[in-house]
């Protein structure tokens, strides 16, 4: 029993000489940070900077402007992974990101032309603390379709649909409905439309554009296409 207690009260001595001599690294007094130019490089500093004190873990100093720092030093599409290991590594440092930060992140996707590779965001969104914007959600639907990538178009619609934003936002709808005629998912096109329709109804414009969008499919395709309710 008293060898026991000995070793104990000596790891104990041990441990309070450690932990006298530990200290958190700080972000905002580090010259060094001002010298980093490219992502990689930017990316590990700021994980090794945000290493908690092995004696007494901390909540990380990751910083939240780092974020959008590392989003603007983005230049190519394997940036975007690093991107969106940062984004999750803030959140799991329960550190949520801005809805400025999550509308940056996915706009670099969008112009590093690789959607796709924030899909997790949206997908995901119960998860975040701030939606993007329409105007952001409205980019993104359009860019999947720019690239011919429909079905992931109509999957994260699905997903984002019913949230209150895109009830009231008829230029989302559009845009879903136009990956389901282009992928021919008439199926798809007419649920959008049901769902949209029965809280919100569509204005004539609405009905206008999908008029024009269904001219020049066949005669059997307009009957499963969506048709304005009488």
């Amino acid at each position: 029993m008293l060898r026991i207690l000995h070793r104990t009260f000596s790891k104990f001595e041990e441990f309070v000489k450690v932990a006298g001599k530990s200290k958190l690294p700080s972000l905002s007094k580090d010259d060094t940070e001002r010298n980093i130019k490219d992502l990689p490089s930017f990316f590990q500093y700021v994980l090794d900077a945000a290493k908690p004190n092995k004696i007494f873990p901390e909540r990380p100093i990751l910083g939240k402007d780092n974020l959008n720092k590392m989003i603007l030093l983005s230049k190519s599409s394997s940036d975007c992974d690093l991107l969106m290991k940062a984004y999750w590594t803030y959140c799991g440092h329960k550190l949520w990101p801005s809805r400025s930060s999550i509308e940056l992140l996915i706009q670099a996707c969008i112009n590093l032309d690789c959607p796709e590779k924030a899909v997790d965001l949206l997908l995901y969104h119960r998860q975040l603390r701030f939606f993007p914007s329409v105007k952001i959600i409205n980019n993104y639907l359009k860019c999947l379709i720019d690239k011919q990538d429909y079905a992931l178009a109509i999957t994260v619609f699905k997903i984002i649909e019913p949230s209150m934003f895109a009830r009231k936002n008829e230029a989302s709808y559009i845009l879903a409905i136009s990956a389901c005629k282009l992928s021919k998912n008439f199926r798809w096109a007419s649920r959008f439309h049901k769902r949209g329709h029965e809280k919100t109804p569509f204005s004539n414009e609405f009905y206008e554009v999908i008029e024009e969008m269904s001219k020049d499919l066949t005669p059997g395709e307009q009957v499963k296409f969506i048709k304005k309710p009488n």
